[in-house]
């Protein structure tokens, strides 16, 4: 009885260990799922950093040249020539191969107008004109600018009023509030000093007349308009890790404010960063190019297949085993309930029909005179204790017909 009941529900354990073979199976590949999640996020979250950390590097080095300018504007002796002489000094189409030029741009009080122009001509410059036309209080044009690729058209921005530009005139006004260089929001750099369309930003820096740098000593500012596609590559070979880059103006990634980089909409095992850089912000998708996240994934969602698949297969083996000895069990029982039949049988065969036939033999002689005369009375009791006898062998027979 203990046996039949230990094997009376084999499917039910069948189906006990797969489950739990399953569940663990589970367990596994979602560990190992988070795990390969995470080590792709750190990964990416790296490779962001050195991105960012090379840009913020390469921003400073053109901030120092800024700097390097503004010292010599500050000198009486400044002038156009003096200029371009020190920018080819630098030697920026090797060093820095993002900028695209740098100029200086003079402010000029409406009643000093007439003086600025007349000391431009001094400067070799007897056409200098500033647009757009019109009285304003205060001028801000493009004095002097210095292209780094001779392809460039520079002469036509000279005298551009920056002050005028939408776009153009809040950075000023920013650089002068902060004191610092300010790099500008996404402007397309035929608007400075090309004719070729790419994305581009502009880097400004205030000039003051004096020790105290509060706005209103601003005399001038130096620029540098940046070629944004050139600078992000550089940060992007820096890395050296196959990822792409999603580069945007602002907090968030609005397509329509893209610098680099292809927009796209799915943000899957992609890391989002924003950064500051000379005061503006602004927004990194980096993205996993390498497949490999893909092919642990890939990896692990086989085992997981296999090894429910796998489970599946050692329940399957379970029931089998589980029946096969069921059945062998229940076949030994099955013999055991033979051999007990047969030993019923046996002993209705020996233990009473034989016994019971002997009795009916000496009975029957008995009556029939071999032993002599009976009386009437014991003649009686034998043809009783005959029937009775007779009543017992058709049991034993009828228990041996049933078996």
């Amino acid at each position: 009885m203990r046996i039949s009941k230990k094997f009376s529900s084999p499917i039910i354990v069948a189906l006990l260990v797969f489950i739990v073979g399953a569940s663990a199976t589970y367990l596994s590949w979602s560990s190992s799922r988070e795990r390969t999640k995470q080590k792709t996020e750190n990964e990416l979250a790296a490779q962001t950093e050195t991105f960012i950390t090379s840009m913020q590097t390469r921003t400073t080095a053109i901030e120092e040249i800024l700097r390097g300018t503004i010292s010599l504007a500050s000198n009486e002796s400044f002038n156009d020539s003096k200029f371009s002489e020190y920018i080819d000094s630098l030697n920026i189409d090797d060093r820095y191969p993002s900028v695209e030029s740098l100029g200086y741009i003079s402010i000029v009080k409406h009643e000093g107008l007439d003086d600025f122009l007349e000391q431009m001509k001094l400067d070799s410059k007897p056409n200098f004109l500033i647009y757009p036309t019109g009285k304003r209080d205060t001028y801000s044009p493009i004095t002097y600018i210095k292209s780094i690729y001779s392809t460039a058209q520079t002469s036509s921005i000279i005298g551009y009023d920056i002050s005028t530009d939408k776009n153009l005139n809040p950075i000023l006004e920013a650089a002068k509030a902060s004191g610092k260089p300010t790099l500008s929001k996404l402007i397309t750099l035929s608007d400075m000093n090309t004719d070729s369309f790419q994305p581009g930003v502009a880097l400004i820096a205030p000039i003051y007349s004096s020790t105290v740098h509060i706005p209103e000593n601003v005399s001038g500012f130096i620029y540098s308009t940046i070629r944004v596609r050139t600078y992000v590559q550089i940060g992007l070979d820096a890395t050296k890790q196959k990822i792409s880059i999603a580069l945007y103006d602002g907090k968030t990634d609005d397509e329509s404010k893209l610098l680099f980089g292809i927009h796209n909409r799915s943000r899957d095992n992609a890391k989002i960063t924003n950064f500051n850089i000379a005061g503006r912000t602004w927004t990194v998708v980096v993205t996993d190019t390498s497949g490999q996240l893909s092919n642990d994934q890939n990896q692990s969602g086989l085992l997981l297949v296999l090894g429910i698949i796998l489970s599946g297969l050692v329940a399957s083996f379970l029931l089998y085993i589980i029946r096969t000895k069921s059945r062998a069990v229940e076949l030994q029982k099955q013999l055991e309930i033979e051999s007990a039949k047969d030993d019923l049988l046996s002993l209705a065969s020996h233990q009473l029909r034989t016994p019971a036939t002997s009795v009916k033999q000496y009975l029957g002689m008995v009556l029939e005179g071999y032993a002599g005369d009976i009386s009437s009375e014991q003649n009686n009791m034998l043809n009783k204790a005959y029937e009775s006898n007779e009543r017992q062998l058709a049991i034993v027979n009828q228990i041996l017909n049933l078996s």
